[in-house]
């Protein structure tokens, strides 16, 4: 049976809030507090401007790319590790835990293959498109030889696509008949319940089982007819 909408919600707010939790331990090392502080307060001046009567729209735009584009390089390197991080628990930990994190193992779900059996080619593909990963390898790549402006507009284009995946991928699941999401059609896999994964045997082990059973059958068989006759046997030699 396929996973519902609220399984596969709560699954993915899980996940990321874990995610961002062990994301955020290592921030409080690697980034600059007082720059950090200082943002911060431009961002507070920032808002209370926007009270006056003598607000500039531009400026005040120019000034948000400006602390947007400061903040992102302040967080460089944490946003590397939030990626090392993201892609260890959302490709490693899940392909060698058969497809689960551990919002999916709480929800009592998992990743599936409609093929066959999981690679961690699809686990890669849903990673990259479903949690963010993707967008924040393009941007730490960009930020680097992009001006603010730049990369203001590039980093809302990709959010922009990022919400619409998210929108389209719910209206997905909760109106399609076979409840697969977008990242779901893309990688040919499918979110199913676990006790119905479990129940669920490849075609491969049914032949196997039946294999196996056939020759316990065969085997058993075989002794009974031993035992046949060695009774007759032993009875004609009694005559």
């Amino acid at each position: 049976m396929k996973a519902t909408f609220l399984q596969r919600l709560l699954a993915y707010l899980v996940d990321a809030i874990l995610v961002m939790i062990i994301a955020s331990c290592f921030a409080q090392v690697t980034v600059d507090i007082k720059k950090s502080e200082n943002l911060i307060d431009r961002s507070q001046k920032l808002m209370e401007k926007y009270s006056q009567e003598d607000f500039d729209v531009e400026e005040a735009i120019e000034e948000y790319k400006a602390i947007n584009y400061e903040n992102d390089k302040l967080n460089y390197v944490n946003n590397i590790i939030t990626l090392v991080i993201s892609a260890t628990y959302y490709i490693g930990f899940c392909y060698f835990n058969k497809g689960q994190t551990v919002g999916k193992k709480l929800m009592k779900i998992r990743i599936k293959s409609k093929s066959g059996e999981l690679k961690a080619s699809q686990i890669v593909v849903r990673a990259l498109i479903l949690n963010n990963m993707l967008i924040l390898i393009v941007l730490l790549l960009c930020i680097n030889f992009l001006d603010k402006n730049s990369y203001y507009v590039l980093k809302n284009v990709f959010t922009g696509i990022n919400y619409a995946f998210l929108i389209i991928s719910t209206f997905m699941i909760l109106y399609r008949k076979d409840k697969l999401a977008l990242q779901d059609v893309i990688t040919n896999t499918m979110v199913v319940k676990e006790s119905k994964c479990i129940e669920e045997k490849s075609a491969e082990e049914v032949v196997k089982e039946k294999k196996s059973t056939t020759n316990i059958e065969t085997i058993d068989n075989v002794e009974v007819i031993k035992n046949t006759k060695l009774g007759g046997n032993q009875e004609i030699e009694r005559k």
